[in-house]
């Protein structure tokens, strides 16, 4: 955005330009539109996205973080790019589903507010699309690591659903602003954990981490994975994981970069 107190010219990218149009139009008069379809764009100058080669099975996470990415495509999954602040369009989960250019694909979705998306794709797409209803990322790490392509689709999904309902964890980050919710008084800049409510806060990002754990101890989990997101150092993921392995002595602690935004840590539990 650039301009003077009057005038501004403002440069946006949206999949929805009429809303922020008609937002626009709430602050003033408009000039000079131009829209232009990016896609298209880059679709002249490098053609379409081909597909991969056909296979009877394909994978699909949707998921942000470099290292997220990464897990998951070492278990053969593309990903779409996607998450808790920017969830993909219906149109988006199409064409990605379609490149893949399988048989049966299993889609990972990682977040309640997707698996709608995911839902409406069924209808559009050339293939079987199988929805595995993850509300997490590491309900997605456990769902795609018990694919099997040696098995048929019923098995594979019956099994994914089962490696998913054996996950829990949670999330921890901060407040963006003060709130009373689910029985906690949180002020701005409060570390949180949440599972689908707020669980935990506190004012440093470890100490909540471990309060959490420290309530499943009595029913200790045989693995704890600490993904660590992109504003984490990896030697103070070392740190916590050192430290919730002396609240959980007999369970595996693995410190995972998985570089996602706004989350601290997602913390898996199997």
């Amino acid at each position: 955005m650039v301009g003077e107190l009057e005038t501004v010219k403002v440069h946006v990218h949206t999949n929805t330009p009429n809303v922020a149009l008609e937002y626009a139009l709430l602050l003033g008069d408009l000039d000079n539109l131009k829209i232009e379809n990016m896609r298209e764009q880059y679709k002249k100058i490098h053609g379409d996205v081909p597909k991969k080669e056909h296979s009877e099975y394909g994978l699909l996470s949707i998921s942000s973080g470099s290292g997220f990415k990464h897990l998951f495509e070492e278990y053969g999954a593309d990903v779409l790019e996607g998450g808790q602040t920017m969830n993909p369009s219906v149109d988006d989960i199409v064409k990605k589903v379609n490149e893949i250019n399988a048989d049966v694909v299993y889609v990972m979705p990682n977040n309640k507010n997707i698996i709608l998306a995911c839902e409406q794709a069924v209808k559009m797409v050339s293939c079987e699309l199988i929805i595995i209803p993850t509300r997490n990322i590491v309900q997605g790490i456990a769902a795609v690591t018990a694919f099997e392509p040696i098995n048929d689709k019923t098995k594979n999904e019956k099994n994914m659903v089962q490696a998913m309902r054996d996950t829990t964890g949670f999330e921890v980050t901060h407040a963006v602003k003060n709130a009373d919710a689910d029985g906690f008084s949180v002020s701005t800049g409060d570390i949180i954990a949440i599972n689908g409510k707020i669980i935990a806060k506190g004012s440093a990002i470890n100490e909540v981490v471990l309060n959490v754990l420290r309530d499943v101890a009595d029913d200790e989990p045989c693995v704890v994975d600490l993904y660590y997101g992109a504003d984490v150092k990896p030697e103070e993921a070392e740190v916590l994981a050192h430290s919730v392995q002396e609240i959980l002595p007999d369970t595996e602690v693995r410190a995972v970069f998985g570089g996602q935004p706004h989350y601290y840590y997602f913390v898996g539990l199997s």
